[in-house]
């Protein structure tokens, strides 16, 4: 029983370290391309539009208990 659960740790990680390599690689062949100039590019304050909440630990639990772990803190109805 424990040779199996192994031999499935060994795989998944042989795996995910594959899955790592590619994704290495993939990066390194993109980062040789030369990047064109001409483009402009958006200012990062038009891309992301972040909102700041501020919440107590009773009223984090509260939300986690009642809306579970992918609830967002900042629309608990939602």
């Amino acid at each position: 029983m424990h040779m199996e659960a192994f031999v499935a740790l060994h795989k998944t990680l042989n795996m995910a370290c594959g899955a790592t390599i590619r994704n290495v690689e993939q990066l390194k062949q993109d980062h040789k391309q030369p990047v064109r100039s001409g483009i402009k590019k958006p200012a990062l304050s038009t891309l992301v539009q972040p909102t700041i909440v501020r919440l107590n630990e009773g009223k984090h639990a509260s939300i986690i208990a009642e809306h579970g772990l992918e609830s967002n803190p900042s629309r608990p109805n939602a």
